[in-house]
């Protein structure tokens, strides 16, 4: 589970962050990741469960969503 890994990161660590979620991925490692920041749910997810106030709202494949959908 990883909850808003990014945000004490440098863009250096950040890339690095992805690659090796890249390698755990390509080994069948599920991973959870939280986050607020959109634009890095292209680079890591697959799919998405989106939460809002507790409550799960939609979950599905992220290319099934659009980015003001998820909003």
């Amino acid at each position: 589970v990883m909850d808003e890994p990014t945000a004490a990161l440098t863009g250096n660590e950040v890339e690095r962050l992805f690659e090796m979620i890249n390698k755990l991925k390509q080994r069948g490692v599920s991973i959870i990741y939280i986050s607020h920041r959109l634009e890095e749910l292209a680079r890591v997810a697959d799919r998405v469960t989106i939460i809002r106030d507790g409550e799960k709202i939609a979950t599905g494949a992220l290319a099934d969503f659009q980015t003001e959908d998820i909003i």
